[in-house]
This record gives C-alpha cells, sequence and structure tokens, in this order.
C-alpha cells in the first residue's frame, strides 16, 4: 500500500509470506531383520519431505536388530529392501 503525491492510494501487489515448513521430528525405529534376510543385500532407508536417508545397508542377517532416533520433516515413512526389491514400508 503507497499513498500518492494527492492523496490517492494505489495498491501494489503484495505477496503474502509462505506458511512456515514442516518442522523437524523426531522419528524412532526398532527392527529386528526378518529371517529370510539372511545372505541378502538389505538396505533400510528412511523417506521425509527432504528426500531418502540411508539408516542401513549391508548383508543381511536373520533377526539382527536396527534401532535408532532419527531426524525427520514432514511425513515419514521406513523403506526395507532386500536384494533391491522393496519388501516392507512403514511409517513410525
Amino acid at each position: 500500500l503507497r499513498v500518492a503525491a494527492r492523496g490517492e492510494v494505489q495498491v501494489g501487489a503484495l505477496t503474502p509470506p509462505s506458511p512456515p515448513g514442516p518442522e523437524a521430528r523426531t522419528v524412532t525405529l526398532a527392527l529386528n531383520l526378518p529371517q529370510e534376510a539372511e545372505g541378502r543385500q538389505v538396505r533400510l532407508v528412511l523417506v521425509d519431505d527432504r528426500g531418502e536417508h540411508l539408516v542401513y545397508e549391508g548383508e543381511g542377517r536373520g533377526g539382527l536388530r536396527v534401532s535408532g532416533t532419527y531426524e525427520a520433516v514432514g511425513e515419514a515413512r521406513f523403506r526395507l529392501y532386500m536384494d533391491g526389491e522393496l519388501v516392507q514400508e512403514w511409517t513410525p
């Protein structure tokens, strides 16, 4: 909003402030790899609004416990892959 020299009001295109983005939060993982993970290539990732984040990658061992706390922004999902194939996906 600007006031002109003669007292006229001129309205310019105002851009409203963008809403704040989702805040980071902590998500917890506690997973025992299934027996069928034995001897297979295992990859576990966390997917959120920032992209994909590697949690674990290596040769699987049935019963191996993978746990920890991770920072996520927006919607978060864990994905478990074995030999490159998605076998499980869940939200914390």
